[in-house]
């Protein structure tokens, strides 16, 4: 198998995440819903970029569109488990959709693959799961590999602090060899696997009652 197979591969693994998302959905807290949306929009946007590629059209656009759709669903989630402070997720989202339009519409074309916008959110999921994290370790009496919250933020800090690292060398263009791009690129692919295996593994372990959910909110 080639590269591109390989990559094909790695992220439309996604499925089975996706899969048992639909099958447990009715079943898991309504706090984790948003998670559940944000693996379906995931798989959606995959098969839309593969469609596209195969019949020699660029995926950039629905790509571009899709980060600011997963950037606010994300934003929900957390929301949704923190559970106070509407005023400053909306702010965020706000900041969010300033950034995205100054980067697809000001200062590239939408059709374009622009990082400006991805290294902002990036870096906003991985603040935001590094406190989910401390506090899960903090409150969870259980092994934390058995809790859903544990095992997202952990996945959220080292996908996209790693896509942060990425999207920078697309920003500057730095003048390194293909082999070094080529690499890189694939190790995302690497990490969108391990990371798609592991959302299938939390969706598992999301409790089906609100109430057992509800010591991990700090209020």
């Amino acid at each position: 198998m080639n590269n591109y197979g390989w990559y094909i591969l790695f992220n439309h693994s996604l499925v089975l995440a996706a899969a048992i998302g639909i099958i447990r959905y009715r079943f898991v807290v309504k706090s984790f819903r948003p998670f559940l949306f944000f693996i379906w929009l995931g798989i959606i946007n995959e098969s839309v970029s593969l469609v596209l590629i195969f019949s020699k059209h660029s995926n950039a656009v629905n790509s571009n569109i899709y980060v600011l759709l997963e950037f606010a669903l994300l934003l929900l989630q957390f929301y949704k488990w923190n559970g106070n402070n509407r005023l400053k997720y909306l702010m965020i989202l706000l900041a969010g959709i300033i950034v995205w339009v100054t980067d697809n519409i000001l200062l590239h074309a939408l059709n374009n693959n622009n990082s400006l916008f991805r290294v902002f959110y990036s870096i906003v999921i991985v603040l935001f799961s590094i406190d989910l994290v401390n506090r899960t370790i903090v409150f969870e009496k259980d092994p934390v590999y058995k809790n859903a919250l544990f095992l997202i933020g952990i996945t959220f800090i080292v996908f996209y602090g790693y896509k942060t690292f990425l999207e920078v060398f697309n920003i500057f263009s730095l003048p390194l060899s293909n082999i070094f791009y080529k690499y890189i690129w694939l190790t995302m692919s690497f990490i969108n696997f391990i990371a798609n295996i592991i959302y299938a593994i939390a969706i598992l372990c999301i409790p089906k009652k609100e109430e057992l959910f509800m010591r991990y909110l700090l209020r």
